[in-house]
């Protein structure tokens, strides 16, 4: 595939059956009927590439804290069987960071509902803020206006806030715990990169 001009992408088609072979080539451009221009269209492309990068972005930011809760519940478990002066304020620590990682996922993805059927969860999410924008910019053909910026930085400010809020739980009261259970002779918790 390569593009020919700033709307035209051409396609080179090779089908063979037994000896024989054909070729054709298949060129496809914006609809000529509508009167969108490729800006518009641009625009829209951007926008969505923009928001494809916050998502990555917060998956990062998801998966440590997922490593995260992994390794404090491999050292919930492991804590029982352990001989410790301080076996008690550790396990209080740890449920402590359980519950801020859970409050952490939730701000991001919302609550669990456990109520059956079709419910809908009014809170607004991180998640549910790319959502929208993502919905608004993919069917504006028409490039992107005020509305779709509006969302793109209600999101973006929601991405950070909870991309932040991540990275300064790892760095403080992760870090903390990390650090208490440093002296024991098999480490109970690994860092989080």
């Amino acid at each position: 595939m390569e593009q020919l001009n700033l709307c035209l992408l051409r396609y080179e088609i090779e089908v063979s059956l037994r000896e024989s072979t054909s070729n054709a080539t298949i060129e496809v451009g914006l609809d000529p009927r509508l009167s969108h221009t490729l800006e518009d269209f641009m625009s829209s492309y951007a926008a969505q590439g923009t928001l494809e990068q916050m998502t990555s972005d917060l998956a990062k930011s998801t998966e440590k804290l997922a490593k995260a809760k992994k390794e404090l519940d491999a050292m919930k478990a492991s804590l029982k069987d352990l001989e410790l002066e301080n076996k008690k304020e550790l396990s209080d620590k740890v449920k402590d960071n359980l519950k801020v990682i859970e409050d952490l996922q939730n701000d991001i993805f919302g609550t669990i509902d456990k109520r059956q059927g079709i419910t809908r969860n009014p809170e607004m999410t991180v998640m549910n803020r790319i959502s929208n924008a993502s919905r608004y910019v993919r069917t504006r053909v028409s490039g992107v206006t005020d509305t779709e910026k509006q969302l793109m930085q209600f999101a973006e400010k929601a991405v950070n806030e909870a991309t932040d809020s991540i990275d300064r739980y790892l760095a403080t009261e992760y870090a903390e715990l990390l650090q208490l259970t440093s002296d024991i002779r098999s480490p109970l918790l690994k860092a989080v990169e």
